[in-house]
C-alpha cells in the first residue's frame, strides 16, 4: 500500500515516481497537482490565498497563488517536467459552510482559483481537469506512482455506524466529566504566579520543578535554536529568565492540555492529533489577535484559546468510533456542531466544557470563553476575549481543512469582527496572519513564532 502524505495549506510538495499518494484537504483554498507522465514527476501545491496582502514580515511565499505557483512549477521543472508534458488538476475554491455576505464580497477560494488559471494560462499549459467552486470541500489526491490525480468530496461513505449509535445516558456524560483528570494544581498555581506578576525567579523554578514534563517540556523550548543559539541550558532558573514569562505561559499549559487531547479516542477527528493541533493553532491565532487589537493580553488569549474546546474531551469518549459519520450527519442536516452534538448526546462541547472549567476553578474569562465561543453575544459579561477565540476558531476551521470539519455560524462574523475592533475588510489580513507552521502540521514550533 503507498504511503500517504497529506500536502497543508501555504505548501507544496512535489518530487519522482515512488509509491507516495499525496494528498491536500480543501474548503476555501485551492490545490493544483501537476504530472508529467514522461520525465515521472509530479507534485501537488496548496494555496491558502490568491497574492500577498502587504509586505508584514509573515509572508510566505508558498501561502499565495500569485508567489507560489511560479516557484512549484519551477521545481517541477528543475526536476526534468516540462510544461508541453503537464496534466493539471485544479480544486477547492469552495464557500464551505453557511455563506456570509463577507464570504461572498472576499470570494477568496474564487479568486485564488482565477489567479493559477491566468498564470497557467500565461505559461501555456493546459488544465486537464477543473473541480473548483461550489459549497463542499473535497480532497485532491495525486499518486505518484502512476501519476493518476483525483478530486472527491470529504467525508463519503455509508451511514451504518451512525445508525448503529446508542445515545449515552446522561448519568454517563456526568461520570465522564466528574473522571477526567483536572489541570495540575501546580500548573494552575504558576499561572496564577505570572499573572499576578509578584513572583521571583527562585520561586517559579521551584514550582516547575515540582512536575517532571513541564520542567521537561520548559528546558526543551528553551533549547530550541530560536531562544538559545550558544548552548545547551539545562537549569530552570536560566530557562525562565531566557524564555520570559509569556513562553513559560505557553509551555505549561500547552503541556497540560495536550494530554487531554492525547489520551482522547479523537473520535471528532479521522486523523489523529487533529484535536489538540486545532486548540493550538486557535491559541496562536488567538494571541496574534490579541496583540493587534488589544483588547486582551496575549497570554490570556493565548490560554483561552488553546482550552476552548475542553469540553470535546468529555464529548470525544460518547462519539460514534468512526465520527466521519457525525460530520455527515450534521453537513447533511445543515446543522452546526453545537446543535448536532446535542441532538445525538444531549449535551454540547460548551456545555461540557463549562462544567469542567467551574469544577477545575478556572478564572471567569476562561469559563465565558470555553462556554460562548459560539455564540459570544451570549457572555452574561460581554467578555470581548470571547470575540477573540470566535474569529481564531473560525479562522483555523475554515483555512486549516484537514479531516476534521467544523461548520460555525458566520452570519454574525461581521459583527463579531466590529465587537474587536475590526472592519471587514481586515478579514484577509487575518488569514494573512495564520502562521504557516500551524497550516504545517507542526503547532509546537510555532509556539516560538
Amino acid at each position: 500500500m503507498n504511503e500517504i502524505r497529506i500536502v497543508p495549506s501555504g505548501s507544496f510538495f512535489c518530487g519522482k515516481k515512488q509509491p507516495v499518494v499525496l494528498q491536500a484537504f480543501l474548503g476555501s483554498c485551492v490545490g493544483v497537482a501537476i504530472y508529467d507522465k514522461a520525465a515521472k514527476v509530479g507534485g501537488i501545491a496548496h494555496f491558502l490565498l490568491p497574492a500577498p496582502i502587504s509586505s508584514s514580515e509573515y509572508i510566505n511565499p508558498d501561502k499565495y497563488a500569485s508567489t507560489g505557483l511560479p516557484v512549484f512549477l519551477e521545481a517541477l521543472r528543475e526536476l526534468g517536467a516540462t510544461n508541453r508534458n503537464m496534466a493539471v488538476t485544479i480544486a477547492g475554491g469552495a464557500m464551505v459552510g453557511s455563506i456570509s455576505e463577507l464570504d461572498m464580497s472576499l470570494n477568496i477560494g474564487g479568486r485564488t482559483a482565477e489567479v493559477v488559471k491566468k498564470i497557467l494560462s500565461e505559461d501555456g499549459m493546459q488544465i486537464n481537469f477543473a473541480e473548483t467552486g461550489g459549497l463542499i470541500a473535497c480532497r485532491l489526491d495525486l499518486d505518484l506512482d502512476t501519476g493518476k490525480a483525483s478530486a472527491q468530496p470529504t467525508l463519503s461513505g455509508p451511514d451504518k455506524t451512525f445508525m448503529e449509535f446508542i445515545k449515552p445516558d446522561p448519568a454517563e456524560i456526568n461520570n465522564t466529566i466528574t473522571n477526567v483528570r483536572p489541570i495540575p494544581q501546580v500548573a494552575l498555581k504558576i499561572l496564577r504566579m505570572i499573572n499576578e506578576g509578584e513572583y521571583e525567579v527562585r520561586q517559579l523554578s521551584s514550582e516547575i520543578k515540582k512536575d517532571q514534563i513541564i520542567s521537561a517540556k520548559t528546558l526543551q523550548l528553551c533549547n530550541t535554536a530560536f531562544f538559545n543559539r550558544r548552548g545547551s541550558i539545562d537549569s530552570l532558573e536560566d530557562a525562565i529568565i531566557i524564555l520570559g514569562q509569556d513562553a513559560i505561559i505557553k509551555s505549561v499549559i500547552s503541556v497540560c492540555v495536550r494530554q487531554f487531547f492525547v489520551q482522547s479516542k479523537s473520535s471528532y477527528s479521522l486523523c489523529q492529533g487533529d484535536l489538540y493541533h486545532h486548540a493550538l493553532g486557535t491559541a496562536i491565532i488567538c494571541e496574534r489577535l490579541a496583540a493587534k487589537t488589544g483588547i486582551a493580553h496575549p497570554s490570556s488569549a493565548y490560554t483561552a484559546g488553546l482550552l476552548h474546546d475542553i469540553g470535546m474531551v468529555v464529548i470525544d469518549q460518547h462519539m460514534p468510533p468512526e465520527s466521519s459519520l457525525f460530520y455527515k450527519k450534521m453537513r447533511e442536516q445543515k446543522s452546526g456542531i453545537v446543535m448536532a452534538e446535542r441532538k445525538i448526546l444531549g449535551i454540547d462541547h460548551c456545555e461540557a466544557g463549562a462544567r469542567l472549567a467551574n469544577a477545575w476553578g478556572l478564572p471567569a474569562t476562561l469559563e465565558c470563553c470555553i462556554t460562548h465561543h459560539h455564540i459570544p453575544e451570549k457572555s452574561e459579561n460581554r467578555c470581548p476575549m470571547v470575540h477573540l477565540v470566535y474569529i481564531a476558531d473560525f479562522l483555523m476551521a475554515r483555512f486549516y481543512t484537514g479531516m476534521e470539519i467544523e461548520l460555525i455560524d458566520v452570519k454574525h462574523l461581521k459583527n463579531r469582527l466590529n465587537a474587536i475592533g475590526l472592519a471587514p475588510g481586515e478579514f484577509v489580513e487575518l488569514v494573512d496572519m495564520i502562521p504557516t507552521r500551524i497550516l504545517r502540521a507542526v503547532p509546537e514550533l510555532a509556539m516560538s513564532l
